[in-house]
């Protein structure tokens, strides 16, 4: 089939753009209509609007490009989010509850940058998000009971955002839980399980970070509306939960950027980067619902501070050990839980 010339002043048929080709034409394929003007096609192109029937075939690149663009949005909003998020906190929820989507980047295109950004970096400089170091104290004991796991001789502490702990483990904490992990008398299948994990885990601090990293990312989105809710009753009179949603969007992005240079900071050798990251977050915090929910100072600082105690006590608390539960349970027989 011969393609029909166009009538002279309507338009040719366009150039492909650069980097784009054009599928070639099926021969004897049915032309049907026009999907843009619905006029009957004689031809490649309609002779009314000139739109190509036949779609471009596009290029891997460029599919990779527009990923890149819609993710990041490498555009004029990124410095301009970042600074006035830094320089005028609350300006920036506060034009997106305006419905200003111009100025600045949405919350939730800013919420998955800044954490891709956290655990891309994570990822690329080997810091650990969380380690449990055990130390000992006096001779290491560990055994189970009916109701409770009982230890001594040894303490524990939590190292975040820092480099591997290289150091080799304590002999005798790791006979004590592995002969708590043995133990037969006053001790079930589950409790043996929690004290094989405390073994791997005082054997290697940092045995649960590729878990925990999944884990976190995902949880997060459960846990934001939540933070969301616990605004309610805090700064509630005349506002709507869309309006703490937005802020608890904007509050997480900030966390992950102050966490991501706090990793930065102890990489550099310099220490406390995860108790800086924490002090600029609160600071950030406070400056922000005075902005953002016209507070007084002192409303600003009082409900900060109890808002991100009950957030990080009352709610992580909880889910980090569900998650430690969770890891015990996969240690566990199916017969365990009555699953056979």
């Amino acid at each position: 089939m011969v393609d029909a010339a166009p009538e002279p002043g309507l338009p040719s048929s366009p150039p492909p753009r650069r980097g784009m080709r054009r599928a070639r034409p099926v021969r004897g394929e049915a032309l049907g209509n026009c999907r843009t003007c619905g006029a009957k096609l004689h031809g490649r192109y309609c002779h009314d609007c000139g739109h190509d029937s036949l779609p471009m075939a596009r290029k891997l690149k460029d599919l990779g490009v527009e990923v890149i663009d819609s993710v990041f949005s490498y555009s004029s909003a990124v410095p301009r989010t970042a600074w006035t998020l830094i320089h005028e906190p609350g300006a920036v929820p506060d034009a997106q509850r305006a419905g200003d989507k111009t100025r600045f980047l949405p919350p939730v295109r800013l919420y998955l940058t800044a954490s891709l950004l956290f655990f891309l970096f994570l990822g690329l400089s080997g810091i650990q998000l969380v380690q449990v170091e055990f130390v000992r104290t006096g001779t290491p004991w560990v055994r189970s009971t009916s109701t409770q796991w009982q230890g001594g001789g040894f303490r524990f502490q939590f190292v975040a955002l820092e480099r591997r702990l290289e150091q080799p483990p304590d002999p005798a904490i790791l006979a004590a839980f592995d002969a708590a992990s043995r133990q037969q008398s006053g001790a079930d299948e589950f409790d043996r399980a929690v004290m094989g994990v405390m073994r791997d885990t005082a054997k290697d601090p940092s045995v649960l970070n590729r878990s925990l990293n999944n884990w976190v990312s995902r949880a997060l989105w459960l846990m934001m509306p939540l933070y969301a809710l616990l605004l309610w009753p805090l700064f509630a009179k005349g506002r709507l939960l869309s309006e703490h949603l937005i802020f608890a969007l904007f509050a997480h992005s900030i966390m992950f950027l102050m966490l991501t240079l706090g990793a930065l900071w102890n990489l550099l050798g310099v220490g406390y980067g995860f108790i800086l990251a924490l002090i600029g977050y609160q600071i950030w915090l406070t400056r922000s619902l005075k902005a953002y929910y016209g507070s007084r100072w002192s409303d600003a600082v009082a409900k900060g501070w109890i808002h991100s105690v009950t957030y990080v006590v009352f709610l992580w608390g909880p889910l980090l050990f569900t998650f430690f539960l969770f890891e015990v349970g996969q240690h566990t027989s199916a017969a365990f839980w009555g699953l056979e």
